[in-house]
């Protein structure tokens, strides 16, 4: 067919093209969307059967809620729900993937990307454990990243100072020379600087020293513990919620302990 027949096909006939590329568009649309709807009701029954597994509620998961009811069951707005943490400064929408009662302590499982220009930015799976128990003042422990050279620290050292100047000082950071190991570890900041003595006895010390890799942000009855840029599947989330939970076990008051007799 030459250039001039399809001209004059256009011609007598362009509502009748329009049309049909619009119904093809829209068909094709509609396939995916069956598509996307099928698979989000997948994963829903697969949270409710994780859910079910350990004992605690996948909010938004019922079988009767379309998917706008069900996303705005599970996003949450942390800082308003859960009070501070710095993980969720600047980003803090997260999804609520689970929650329940845990071991004494009130649990909740987050899903938390920032939002950002770059879509690759990773989803990290937070634990958020709530309770009296928990009598820490507020902190951040991160895994240390090792030592550099003077020339990055000097420059480091000077960038901080002038965001210091405009935001304010950092919190300082808290060492255990008695404890080496713990340093090589873990980096520790607060500006409770006495207290946060009492909150890490030798006991949480040790704890830490022999599991590296946690991020813990605490508040006074509160907890933030995470892997940083690590999204736990769905099978894996037993795991998740056994190894968080040994780590906010550690800051429980000893008086406090659940008695398992």
């Amino acid at each position: 067919m030459s250039l001039g027949d399809l001209e004059l096909l256009w011609e007598n006939h362009s509502t009748a093209i329009v049309a049909v590329l619009v119904l093809a568009i829209v068909s094709r649309a509609a396939i995916k969307s069956r598509g996307n709807l099928r698979r989000f009701a997948e994963h829903q029954a697969e949270r409710r059967a994780v859910a079910a597994s350990l004992g605690l509620a996948a909010p938004g998961s019922d079988a009767t809620r379309g998917p706008a009811g069900a996303l705005a069951a599970m996003v949450v707005d942390v800082p308003e729900r859960f009070g501070r943490f710095p993980r969720f400064e600047g980003y803090p929408r997260a999804r609520l993937l689970f929650e329940g009662e845990r071991d004494g302590f009130r649990l909740c499982v987050l899903s938390h990307r920032p939002i950002t220009e770059y879509e690759t930015d990773p989803t990290t799976t937070c634990a958020v454990f709530s309770s009296p128990a928990i009598d820490v003042p507020e902190f951040q422990l991160r895994p240390a990243t090792g030592k550099l050279s003077p020339e990055i620290e000097a420059a480091l050292d000077f960038v901080g100072k002038g965001f210091a100047k405009v935001f304010g000082p950092p919190d300082p950071e808290i060492a255990f020379p008695a404890r080496p190991r713990f340093g090589e570890r873990y980096t520790l900041t607060s500006t409770f600087t006495v207290r946060i003595h009492d909150a890490f006895p030798p006991r949480v010390l040790e704890f830490f020293e022999k599991n590296s890799g946690w991020t813990v942000e605490g508040a006074a009855g509160r907890l933030l513990v995470y892997r940083k840029d690590v999204e736990e599947s769905d099978a894996r989330m037993g795991d998740f919620l056994r190894e968080t939970t040994a780590v906010a076990e550690v800051f429980r008051k000893p008086s406090e302990a659940p008695s398992h007799s």
